[in-house]
């Protein structure tokens, strides 16, 4: 009956109605009553929401061995929904219900495993769950997997393998998969080079609710656009990718951005299920806590010499830009670069700091700063492009502070040309760093944060839930 009243199947849809029938069941020691009843608390269906209150349901449920259950509490567990954040606590609820064979408990096992959450790091360990998990057909898997493959992490690098799993995961219409996959067709990674598949994939993935900043699309349009699968082969504007650096990494930069492909228009994005019902978990928090891929980071790049990070593909710590002034795409100064900058930057700022390369493109091609240089008068020189630099960036992101945890701005040279490199650190202040509006066009201050290769504008809640997250998580620590 709490079914049928959640997800208005013969019955007029009434939450409150569904909570008063999953509560009868549940004190009956129902255990998929107990575990819906977390849901109806985690999610505010029907009852107010309560974290806590959901994860003394989902315990019970637990107890009795309630597969789904496990897996909801080690998700709470893994990000503090409810309870302190545990990653020891979050692996062994996670491991009972893999043990089970929940698919979901196998493929976040497995992120536990890649990133040393609660267990020690072992990359083939991550793969042999990621693998039972997408032998169940469960797409973030197959992606994950698609990615290892793609990678090298903890198997042989195979491209043919990884754009058969990316594929298993764009049938279901993952998102992530399917821009990995288009990026793929462009650059001829395990598949024949394909323009228009690249086009279609990418396509699908936007619509599937992949989101580009316009950081993305900026560094995108860097690449070019290929015309037809010769192209696609031949084209100069079509440099290797790093050993071993995934294709997601790339985006969807077989379009430009003069390509009739557009994101697909916003939508009330609610996960349905069998009861019509959010099941998984997808607060904000947990969307910025508990990763997808590329969240992979072995190192704090900020510790690592600048010759060893141009080996290194861009992830949690590391970002390359192609310049902060001079716009490769329009050959002319417009504020476009800078704004990327900026983001970037609070981005680090907002997570765990981080360096970022200025002179690199997206490929990783060097090719310099002397076009900013020559833009920063009165002094066209290092110096006076260092000032600006970090003028711009206090200025945007809120004065002195903020300028502070830029610990270090230096110049390199590499095959002939300069690069600039900025070391960022982590901001401790709780309430963290805003960009201004004014200064980068936008509608409100905005809070951006590093995830994975790539930094993010947060909505107001959002931020707020990452913030205590994170409050806790360094309360722990301390």
């Amino acid at each position: 009956m709490g079914n049928c009243y959640l997800g208005g199947y013969g019955v007029d849809e009434d939450d409150a109605e569904a909570v008063s029938w999953y509560r009868k069941a549940a004190d009956q020691d129902d255990a998929e009553a107990q575990w819906r009843l977390g849901n109806c608390y985690l999610g505010g269906h029907g009852v107010e929401e309560d974290e806590a209150e959901a994860v003394s349901w989902y315990r019970k449920a637990a107890d009795k061995n309630h597969a789904v259950a496990q897996w909801r509490l080690g998700n709470c567990y893994l990000v503090g929904l409810g309870v302190e954040e545990d990653d020891d606590e979050a692996v062994s609820w996670y491991r009972k219900a893999a043990d089970q064979d929940n698919a979901e408990a196998q493929e976040r096992l497995g992120n536990c495993y890649l990133h040393g959450w609660g267990v020690e790091k072992d990359e083939t360990e991550a793969v042999s769950w990621y693998k039972k998990a997408a032998d169940q057909d469960n797409a973030e898997a197959q992606e994950r997997l698609g990615n290892c493959y793609l990678s090298g992490w903890g198997v042989e690098e195979d491209e043919a393998e990884a754009a058969s799993w990316l594929k298993k995961a764009a049938d279901q219409d993952n998102a992530e998969a399917l821009n990995m996959l288009g990026a793929c067709y462009h650059h001829g990674h395990g598949v024949e080079p394909d323009i228009e598949k690249a086009k279609m994939y990418i396509q699908k993935s936007l619509d599937a609710g992949y989101e580009e900043d316009e950081d993305d699309k900026y560094e995108r349009a860097l690449i070019g656009q290929a015309k037809t699968k010769e192209d696609t082969l031949t084209s100069a504007n079509v440099i290797p990718l790093f050993p071993g650096k995934a294709v997601s990494d790339f985006r969807s930069e077989a379009l430009n951005q003069d390509s009739e492909i557009k994101p697909a228009p916003k939508e009330d994005t609610k996960q349905q299920t069998g009861t019509r019902k959010k099941e998984d978990l997808s607060t904000p928090a947990l969307q910025i806590m508990v990763p997808g891929h590329n969240l992979r980071q072995k190192f704090d790049a900020r510790h690592i010499q600048t010759h060893d990070l141009l080996k290194e593909p861009e992830g949690l710590t590391l970002e390359f830009k192609s310049s902060a002034r001079w716009d490769y795409l329009q050959e002319k100064e417009t504020k476009v670069p800078i704004h990327a900058v900026i983001r970037t930057v609070g981005g680090f700022m907002n997570g765990r700091g981080g360096t970022l390369l200025i002179g690199i493109d997206d490929n990783g091609k060097i090719l310099g700063v002397e076009k900013d240089i020559e833009l920063s008068a009165p002094k066209q020189n290092a110096d006076g492009y260092m000032l600006w630099l970090t003028s711009v960036i206090g200025n945007t992101l809120g004065g002195e502070f903020p300028k502070s945890l830029i610990a270090d701005i230096q110049f390199e040279e590499f095959e002939g040309k300069s690069i600039c490199r900025i070391d960022v650190d982590e901001c401790l202040l709780d309430k963290g760093i805003y960009a201004n509006s004014n200064k980068l066009g936008l509608e409100n201050d905005t809070f951006f944060l590093r995830q994975g290769n790539s930094t993010q504008p947060l909505t107001p809640k959002a931020t707020a839930d990452y913030l205590e997250q994170r409050r806790r998580r360094r309360t722990l620590k301390s």
